[in-house]
């Protein structure tokens, strides 16, 4: 493989159309570097590199161990081994993609077996690939704190307390003065029975009464004239009793002040449940609401950590979708990589 130096930036690379490190189109000049091909396989070495270059990658494995078996210390035919493992056609494609150059058998018998230039060009590749993976780390650290900063995350946090607190104290008001209504209306209530037990007791009476004399009528066989008058007299004492006793009560509930005090403490007492009601419903909102910010959170949270086991694993293409064209492409631009 032909070593090449770009005339604008000075990086060492295998020939290609452009200089990966700046860009650069045109100006390179040939590295001095000495390769003895064995005769028993030149034609082989040679299409080893073009079946490379043409992405025929499987072939040219097969090809590489044939030429291996004649050129053992050959530090090209190890690198082009590398590139075709990873489904890579040049140096540059290598970086791009994301390859764990330390965990490759191919890439430690390329250094093992390069010259000085070689080896040069060969660790500078792992370098940009090392580079590239801690840049996309850190983009991807700094892009799920941007995602959690967009989310309410941040003004949650900081009202979270106050806000619960305030719902806190606003219900257990509200409990307070529920109980004093209710309290008031029990001693309202009180009031009232005490008011109309006589009339009361007057209605179980004639209640008690008119039940007897129905008792001991049903008994009798025969009803003079003069027992019925008796029995009629006294259903209408009773009867009159009753309706004395309905409009003493009626009369109350119409005219006495209790009434007016009772109907309002109803009011006030509704008043306060709806109030009771419409905070619970106002923090039951919150609680959804924070509920819903911490599972955006956490989805988060699993994507930037998705993304990152990838980068420890040289997927780099896998980030593209989660940081963005611009950004994916400026890490390698950080990275010395144009």
């Amino acid at each position: 493989m032909i070593i090449t130096k770009c005339d604008k930036c000075g990086e060492l690379m295998h020939k290609a159309d452009r200089c990966f490190a700046c860009g650069n189109t045109s100006g390179f000049t040939k590295s001095d570097s000495t390769l003895t091909i064995h005769d028993n396989v030149r034609d082989e070495y040679e299409n080893l590199e073009r079946l490379v270059k043409n992405g025929k990658f499987t072939e040219a494995l097969t090809v590489s161990k044939l030429v291996l078996e004649w050129m053992p210390n050959c530090s090209d035919v190890f690198w082009l081994r590398l590139l075709a493992k990873n489904g890579c056609d040049s140096d540059e494609a290598l970086i791009r993609k994301g390859v764990s150059c330390e965990d490759s058998a191919d890439y430690h018998n390329a250094i093992m077996f390069a010259n000085e230039t070689q080896k040069k060009v060969y660790l500078s590749v792992a370098a940009k690939i090392s580079a590239v993976k801690k840049i996309l780390s850190q983009y991807i650290t700094e892009h799920e704190y941007s995602e959690k900063n967009k989310t309410a995350i941040v003004q949650i946090q900081s009202e979270f307390p106050a806000e619960i607190e305030a719902h806190r104290k606003k219900l257990f008001q509200l409990w307070e003065e529920l109980q004093q209504v209710e309290a008031q209306m029990v001693a309202v209530e009180k009031d009232c029975l005490l008011l109309v037990k006589e009339h009361k007791e007057t209605l179980d009476k004639a209640s008690s009464g008119a039940a007897s004399i129905k008792a001991t009528a049903y008994k009798m066989e025969q009803c003079t004239a003069e027992q019925l008058h008796k029995y009629q007299t006294q259903f209408g004492d009773l009867l009159y009793q009753s309706e004395q006793a309905k409009a003493s009560i009626d009369s109350m509930r119409k005219q006495h002040p209790w009434m007016g005090t009772y109907n309002a403490l109803v009011t006030k007492r509704d008043g306060i449940v709806s109030q009771i009601n419409n905070e619970i419903n106002t923090l039951k909102t919150y609680e959804s609401r924070v509920q819903s910010t911490v599972s955006e959170i956490e989805r988060i949270e699993a994507r930037h950590t998705a993304a990152l086991v990838s980068v420890t694993k040289y997927n780099f293409s896998e980030i593209r979708s989660l940081l963005g064209e611009n950004q994916f492409m400026s890490a390698y631009v950080e990275a010395g990589v144009r």
